[in-house]
């Protein structure tokens, strides 16, 4: 913007890159795409939506609010939820159901090798559940309520 208003500055590229590489190593964040694993082809129903989630105490994710973005997360028990299908799409095997953002690690390391930790398997079963749909039968429509599809993704 001051380049359009034609007014004379200076930026330190050197120190504006060392301070972004110094709040990097503040903070942990991981992040995972959540994809389809069973052999069905669906019709998506319902699907979480895309938001700021937190865990309860009995360590089930609650929705917390719509959000399009991850940095107000405070702690590991928060996370944040991108939804990529939502209700009125198809859902089969290896398709992307959504992006889930946390801070801290999602991995444990187990006989010298990153795994899943379980926290991050209990997002992954958490979210999954959320969606549900109607089995596609070889040509067999189905009707979607007008109200489905509210989310980043959204059918109009």
């Amino acid at each position: 913007m001051l380049e359009f208003m034609e007014v004379e500055f200076e930026l330190d590229i050197e120190e504006i890159n060392a301070r972004w590489e110094a709040l990097s190593g503040a903070d942990t964040w991981s992040q995972m795409i959540i994809k389809e694993t069973s052999e069905t082809v669906e019709l998506l129903t319902a699907t979480p939506a895309t938001g700021q989630y937190h865990l309860d105490s009995n360590g089930a994710p609650v929705f917390g609010r719509a959000a399009v973005d991850w940095h107000m997360l405070q702690n590991e028990s928060e996370a944040f939820f991108l939804r990529i299908y939502g209700p009125g799409d198809y859902r089969w095997k290896g398709g992307d159901l959504g992006i889930l953002v946390t801070k801290g690690s999602l991995q444990v390391r187990r006989n010298g090798s990153p795994q899943l930790s379980i926290r991050a398997k209990h997002f992954i079963d958490s979210i999954r559940a959320g969606f549900t749909g109607l089995p596609v039968d070889g040509g067999v429509q189905h009707e979607l309520p007008a109200f489905a599809g509210i989310g980043v993704k959204t059918r109009w």
